[in-house]
């Protein structure tokens, strides 16, 4: 994941298996249910993936560059892959009485 690998340094002294059971026996004790527990789990799955992202540009319209990923999204949230990418290239915004989504820029799309 492009998140937790950008300037990392490999540590051998890191046992990730054991970080891992510590905070997951961390979340039991303070009263985390199982189900609590696996959307945080989502959650930071879907963060992991959202840092896979690429954009790409077409003339001025951004796109996503591969959809495989936003597809991995979309169920990790329980809904559709469309509905992520909507969300991910275009913002809502109201005038008045009008609601218009308008596309954001290729730069909006990568960093919000």
């Amino acid at each position: 994941y492009n998140y937790i690998r950008v300037g990392a340094q490999l540590k051998s002294s890191i046992n990730d298996a054991a970080e891992f059971k510590v905070v997951a026996d961390a979340m039991k004790v303070i009263g985390f249910k199982p189900e609590e527990i696996q959307t945080v789990y989502k959650i930071l799955a879907v963060i992991l993936h959202l840092g896979n992202l690429k954009f790409i540009v077409d003339g001025d319209t951004p796109l996503i560059e591969n959809g495989k990923v936003v597809s991995v999204i979309a169920e990790l949230l329980s809904t559709k892959a469309d509905m992520v990418e909507k969300a991910l290239l275009y913002r809502t915004v109201a005038t008045g009485r009008d609601i218009i989504d308008k596309q954001h820029t290729e730069q909006e799309a990568s960093y919000g």
